[in-house]
């Protein structure tokens, strides 16, 4: 059985790497779907509901942190996977 993995993430050319530069069927997962920004985020998850979600903490309407509180409320537990620029590491380290 595959995990299935959501990424959510603003930056394209990040988004993309994440996606096609890892060979995830090797680690046993598929990417089942990818979002822009964390409302759009929050409907992938809740319509593929992954095993792993990958997000930034960082990006439009709603940040990494406010993805994971917002999955946990429509009772989705998946284990997110928190990505960061360097600059963003304390407030990454918070979640």
């Amino acid at each position: 059985m595959l995990l299935k993995v959501v990424i959510v993430e603003d930056e394209e050319i990040i988004r993309k790497g994440l996606t096609f530069a890892l060979n995830w069927l090797d680690m046993g997962c598929i990417i089942v779907g990818t979002a822009k920004d964390g409302a759009e985020g929050l409907e992938t998850i809740r319509r593929e509901q992954p095993d792993i979600v990958l997000t930034d903490v960082r990006m439009p309407v709603y940040d990494g942190l406010e993805l994971v509180r917002r999955t946990a409320e429509l009772g989705i537990s998946a284990a997110f996977v928190i990505i960061s620029g360097y600059k963003y590491f304390e407030y990454a380290y918070s979640a």
